[in-house]
């Protein structure tokens, strides 16, 4: 963890800005339209609270949209000296810990994504015109996001092989997930 931290700082550094996803996040259409140019940080979360730029979200490291700028720079150095002082935290509960207690020391514009748009199994995106990506989180174990990810597949699936008007009509669900919340 600590070292994929330390690269992704490396590429800001650079001038690079980037997107990062998790091997269990399914790209279903490109998300780019509903990155906010404004934003230096675009956070996936795993329950949407309502408001793209409150901290009351929790950040989801699984999909992220980063721009090159002295502010991301400085949010990367903050979080990996935390991450070298908690080795044993985990990167998203890390970060989350520096929103909610205020100790991010400098100003960075954050948008948290809908889940509408950008989902989980924690809180699917219910309208299948609108979801970009989901992410197989609230899953137990590596056997389960599988599972789930092929469930999720065969429903993509079938809605694709859907007419027009069935789809603009509604009413096509996701399956339940079996094995993770939902």
């Amino acid at each position: 963890m600590l070292r994929q931290l330390e690269f992704q700082q490396t590429l800001v550094e650079l001038g690079y800005s980037f997107i990062y996803t998790d091997l269990d996040v399914m790209w279903l259409r490109v998300p780019f339209g509903h990155l906010s140019s404004g934003s230096y940080l675009s956070f996936a979360t795993d329950f949407f609270k309502g408001d793209e730029n409150s901290l009351q979200n929790v950040p989801n490291g699984g999909f992220m949209y980063v721009k090159s700028c002295s502010s991301s720079i400085e949010l990367y150095k903050y979080w990996t000296m935390l991450c070298r002082q908690y080795p044993t935290a985990d990167r998203q509960s890390i970060l989350s810990k520096g929103f909610t207690e205020g100790v991010i020391p400098f100003s960075l514009r954050f948008q948290f994504l809908d889940t509408a748009n950008f989902g989980g199994f924690c809180q699917a995106g219910g309208d299948l015109r609108k979801v970009c990506t989901v992410q197989a989180n609230c899953c137990g174990s590596a056997e389960e996001k599988v599972r789930g990810l092929r469930s999720l597949m065969q429903d993509w699936n079938k809605y694709r092989s859907l007419s027009m008007e069935e789809k603009e009509g509604g009413g096509f669900s996701w399956s339940s997930t079996s094995g993770c919340k939902q």
